[in-house]
């Protein structure tokens, strides 16, 4: 079964990522920089992560990314008025470049994987995505920087570190926390909405939070 589901896996990829990218036709059209961007995240990925294919234990952690459209519509519906912007997990910065290309506000990426921070902040400088900064952190120790808006795409992380996550929020006091696939722990804060959003892997459902 884990093989069929493999190969299911792998011939419908391609599909659905000429579906995201038609679905997001009218914001490339709307911010065509985000397409230089797109395209040095695919080379980025084309050269690190195609030894995952032959390799059984690959060194990366694992990795998606959210889409345009899903963040769009979270900001538009939930975040009209946040002048700052935080990604819990940042990886290569796609969340980060965009609301910097779409929004103008501070953005802050909050990643372990120095490797990703590194090729970001290169891109970053090179897309001249102004008011981003990404810190080599580990989400499960430290002070988390304030911020309006929280993104965490939590999908992996085990419940130790969900926990530790949701008592820094709580501590961070943002105004909306977007929580994709995992539910938070976050007294003094109302689950207002639950929604199904697309991502780079799939659609996965965004649990919104509001202080």
């Amino acid at each position: 079964m884990s093989f069929l589901s493999s190969i299911f896996t792998r011939f419908e990829a391609p599909f659905y990522s000429l579906f995201l990218i038609l679905k997001q036709s009218f914001i490339y059209i709307s911010y065509p920089r985000l397409i230089v961007f797109d395209f040095l995240l695919f080379l980025y990925r084309l050269l690190r992560f195609t030894p995952r294919l032959f390799i059984q234990e690959a060194e990366d952690l694992t990795y998606g990314e959210v889409s345009y459209a899903a963040l769009k519509q979270l900001l538009d519906t939930y975040a009209l008025n946040a002048t700052s912007f935080m990604d819990c997990g940042s990886g290569l910065g796609k969340g980060l470049g965009f609301v910097s290309a779409y929004r103008g506000i501070d953005c802050i990426g909050l990643e372990i994987n120095p490797g990703y921070n590194r090729f970001f902040r290169k891109v970053c400088s090179f897309m001249r995505f102004s008011g981003v900064t990404v810190l080599d952190f580990d989400l499960r120790d430290g002070e988390y920087p304030s911020s309006d808006v929280v993104l965490l795409l939590g999908t992996c992380f085990d419940e130790f570190t969900i926990a530790k996550i949701s008592e820094s929020l709580v501590a961070q006091s943002p105004g909306v926390v977007f929580s994709v696939s995992q539910t938070l722990d976050l007294p003094g804060y109302t689950l207002i909405a639950k929604k199904r959003l697309p991502f780079s892997w799939w659609y996965a459902w965004v649990f919104v939070y509001k202080k």
